[in-house]
């Protein structure tokens, strides 16, 4: 068994299905699987029944295709629509240990839940004034962060860390996952809009520089499906206008992530009303496909890019 945090496996949590995959530390596939969840056991983005959850897990692991499945760590995904983000500005002479005391004093009734309620982490963005700083700031719910944690320890794992889903999609798409990207921020020339389709919602991203700016939630509704393109175009171009006048600096280029009819929709909808360059995300960015069956590689379709983006934070 396998006792380093650094070996922890990544693993998709959505309303439909569980996702595994893990990696070796040079970023080769070792083990990976899919699960259909049992009926009510996530139901949006809530862990519903923690006993039908822990068996699912449990399958989850002992059906993995590859390598046996040799940690208990996993970095685990945590649902977009349960989390916040708010830029901020923030004045320069407020130190890092004093902005959750600034942020919950000044913005708490612009807030969803109360201090206690939230968790909060920050990161701070390439845009500034001669007096201020901005942040991105994004709070997550206790309960239901405290949920997962629980569910994930009476499943026999130790989690690792939990991570929003466009998070770790942002991770798994670009050259050497976040943190090197953030390393070559002068060489970043333009940023993207990233559209990350889920069972039941979309997320707009809106990433530049090596940091993910701010991150906006549609749940899928019993919309026609161009209706809903029609509202996830829109909140698309809102985005882009509001990060402009905050930068100065221009998102032209998005990219979509997922599968189905409403992706194709999407990629054909924004290259002609807005002249977006659009184009598909790439899971395989950072992992080599070196697990074989039958003598050959294994390319796991688009829908693991979330498990391969939370796995890349740890092998």
């Amino acid at each position: 068994m396998e006792k380093s945090i650094y070996s922890a496996f990544g693993l998709d949590i959505n309303d439909a299905e569980l996702r595994l995959v893990w990696l070796d530390g040079n970023g080769h596939l070792r083990s990976h699987n899919s699960l259909e969840l049992s009926e009510n056991s996530v139901r949006h983005g809530r862990i519903i029944d923690p006993a039908a959850f822990k068996s699912d897990v449990q399958k989850l692991l002992r059906e993995a295709k590859g390598e046996k499945v040799l940690t208990r760590w996993c970095a685990a995904s945590l649902p977009d629509t349960h989390i916040f983000m708010k830029v901020i500005e923030v004045p320069k002479h407020v130190k890092d240990r004093q902005l959750e005391d600034f942020v919950f004093k000044n913005y708490h009734e612009e807030l969803p839940q109360g201090r206690e309620e939230l968790y909060l982490s920050w990161s701070r963005l390439p845009v500034e004034t001669k007096d201020a700083v901005n942040y991105s700031f994004v709070f997550g719910q206790k309960k239901v962060v405290d949920e997962y944690v629980a569910a994930l320890r009476s499943a026999g794992l130790m989690p690792a860390g939990l991570q929003p889903d466009s998070v770790a999609v942002v991770n798994a798409i670009m050259k050497g996952g976040l943190q090197e990207e953030a390393k070559e921020v002068e060489g970043v020339k333009e940023g993207h809009i990233i559209v990350n389709f889920r069972p039941g919602y979309a997320s707009i991203v809106y990433h530049d520089r090596g940091q993910i700016i701010l991150i906006s939630t549609l749940r899928m509704t019993a919309l026609s499906s161009d209706r809903l393109i029609s509202r996830i175009d829109t909140r698309i171009e809102v985005g882009r206008r509001w990060y402009r006048q905050l930068s100065g600096r221009d998102l032209k280029n998005v990219i979509t992530v997922g599968y189905g009819e409403l992706k194709k929709k999407l990629h054909e909808s924004l290259s002609s009303s807005h002249g977006y360059r659009v184009t598909s995300g790439n899971h395989y960015m950072n992992v080599v496909p070196s697990m074989e069956e039958h003598g050959e590689s294994i390319w796991l379709p688009p829908d693991y890019v979330t498990a391969i983006g939370l796995a890349e934070n740890f092998h």
